[in-house]
């Protein structure tokens, strides 16, 4: 279920409502929730992105791709958020392998670092 989602949601091809977040364990919820937030913001849906963003937030304070999430939720709304920009990158860059493996099962971990960069830099 949540590797298919997060196939589809890689190819584009996510649409309409999700798997049950029912189905996970409470540490594997971190992922259901990134692809609630990455699905609503597609659609433009910025309130239910928020929401989702704040239930991340809650299960994992931890996983530092609230901080990108936080930020690209600004960003599409044009709000220059450059304090999440900045949070996310020096998460990713100071990532300890303990939780590194915890979040192994989000295969972009860290993996959007580039895009942040390009953005601080135009920033400047």
């Amino acid at each position: 279920g949540l590797l298919m989602s997060q196939i589809k949601m890689c190819q584009n091809e996510l649409t309409g409502p999700m798997i049950s977040k029912d189905n996970f364990s409470t540490s594997h919820l971190f992922a259901w929730w990134s692809l609630e937030i990455e699905k609503n913001i597609k659609e433009k849906n910025f309130f239910k992105a928020k929401e989702a963003l704040s239930h991340l937030k809650k299960i994992d304070k931890n996983y530092p791709e609230q901080y990108y999430w936080g930020w690209r939720l600004d960003h599409d709304q044009k709000i220059n958020n450059i304090d999440l920009a900045q949070k996310y990158k020096s998460e990713c860059q100071n990532l300890s392998v303990a939780l590194y493996r915890r979040y192994s099962l989000d295969p972009r971990l860290c993996g959007r670092v580039v895009e942040v960069e390009g953005f601080l830099k135009n920033q400047l």
